[in-house]
């Protein structure tokens, strides 16, 4: 799945670095290019957000149902996989959608999770990704550089319901930064201060490459939003 992603965020930067801007009315505006300079993002609310990029997600889609004297805004049906493997398929109800804050752009993928949580992984340009975790006391963004094809997380904000913009954190060059970092010595005891599990397998964290790769691929077998959080924080301390 990590090739895949590697081989979307390819086909992602081999076009325009445009995205879509939508308002809370759901409009779409015309495609504007993301400047390298912008020092600010927009938010909207979850509901709007996934009624206009829905047609591009291909992992969740939503159960349409139509109940009298129930607002459809109150909450969205999900069909999604299920567990690790995702052969087989389940329903999860997510809940008031139209107050849940999310990044103003469309999706690389999205997953939702049980605990009313969702995971969404947003391009701004072609260094910078975004990640949008969506937790019910509001949002945990999380800055990304596109090094090779790998999301590296940089930088993590939470951010509360009423917020309607967040600051960019990152900057033209960030991904060669990163890059030049990830053949040096990682700092295994941070890692298992970090992350307890580490310990088992602490001679495979060498490189902060390696340490990079382990993680990566560790998150691919996660469903829990809360250890997806982890270990973009570990990420963070240690590249």
């Amino acid at each position: 799945m990590q090739e895949n992603l590697a081989d979307m965020i390819k086909n992602l930067n081999a076009a325009p670095a445009t995205t879509k801007v939508v308002d809370d009315s759901t409009d779409v505006k015309e495609d504007i290019k993301v400047e390298d300079d912008a020092n600010e993002l927009s938010l909207t609310n979850f509901y709007d957000w996934y009624e206009v990029n829905s047609a591009a997600i291909q992992t969740v889609a939503s159960v349409k149902s139509e109940v009298s004297n129930v607002d459809s805004k109150d909450s969205i049906i999900f069909k999604v996989p299920k567990g690790k493997n995702g052969e087989e398929m389940e329903l999860i109800s997510f809940y008031n959608p139209s107050t849940r804050p999310i990044v103003n752009l469309p999706p690389v993928y999205m997953k939702v999770f049980k605990n009313d949580t969702f995971e969404v992984l947003h391009q701004l340009t072609n260094e910078i990704f975004i990640k949008s975790y969506g937790v019910k006391t509001g949002l945990i963004i999380v800055y990304c550089a596109n090094v090779d094809g790998k999301v590296v997380p940089y930088e993590r904000i939470k951010v509360k319901k009423n917020v309607t913009t967040i600051k960019l954190a990152g900057h033209e060059g960030i991904s060669k930064e990163i890059k030049d970092r990830l053949q040096e010595v990682v700092d295994v005891e941070a890692i298992q201060l970090l992350y307890k599990q580490a310990i088992k397998v602490k001679d495979e964290f060498t490189t902060k490459e390696k340490t990079l790769d382990w993680f990566i691929k560790k998150q691919l077998e996660v469903v829990d939003i809360n250890h997806l959080l982890k270990i973009d924080q570990v990420l963070i301390n240690v590249i």
